[in-house]
């Protein structure tokens, strides 16, 4: 009985439910969809999932546009554009940086103020669901891996690491092993 090759489409999901990264990008897309629904319950206007991370490095104490653009991974243009909006709808301010008189950082507005209350009151809605879902000892240790464990400098990789394939990793064997493997807690989280 020969086996059936899965699609393109079907390797690359499968693929991509192997690895760490995917589980954290659903997560917080899940996270952000609280959040956005928050946002519309206390009658704000939409933000984008950009505006929202620009909102949650600012909460982390994130204010220059240069070094928010770094962490989000988009251009100093692209950030410039969103402030500009997030301004005029009155989210955030620009403000003379007290440390370079030629640069600008960036605050809450009254109006933004008022939305990161909104956002900690559903952050702890949020984890109060993950705790219900998974547990109280599952929250507990995801907060200490997650927000309070130093992770150190991201990984580097040679060119030769990078082009480095052997045949444990490849798309094939990891659709096989991946098919095999059980959701663990409730498949919709």
């Amino acid at each position: 009985m020969t086996q059936k090759k899965p699609s393109e489409q079907e390797s690359d999901s499968l693929t991509s439910r192997y690895f760490l990264m995917s589980g954290l990008l659903h997560a917080f897309y899940w996270m952000d969809e609280g959040l956005q629904n928050h946002f519309k319950a206390a009658g704000f206007p939409k933000v984008s999932r950009t505006q929202s991370m620009i909102m949650a490095n600012l909460a982390d104490g994130i204010t220059r546009p240069s070094e928010l653009a770094r962490r989000i991974g988009i251009s100093r243009q692209a950030v410039q554009q969103l402030l500009v909006d997030m301004e005029q709808r009155k989210l955030v301010r620009l403000v003379p940086d007290p440390d370079d008189a030629r640069a600008k950082i960036v605050r809450y507005n009254s109006q933004g103020l008022e939305i990161g209350q909104v956002a900690i009151n559903a952050l702890t809605r949020i984890d109060a669901e993950i705790e219900n879902r998974l547990g109280r000892k599952a929250l507990l240790e995801l907060r200490r891996i997650l927000v309070e464990s130093d992770w150190g400098v991201p990984v580097q990789a040679t060119e030769a690491e990078a082009r480095t394939q052997d045949n444990d990793s490849s798309i094939d064997a990891l659709v096989r092993h991946t098919k095999t493997k059980k959701p663990i807690g409730n498949p919709d989280f």
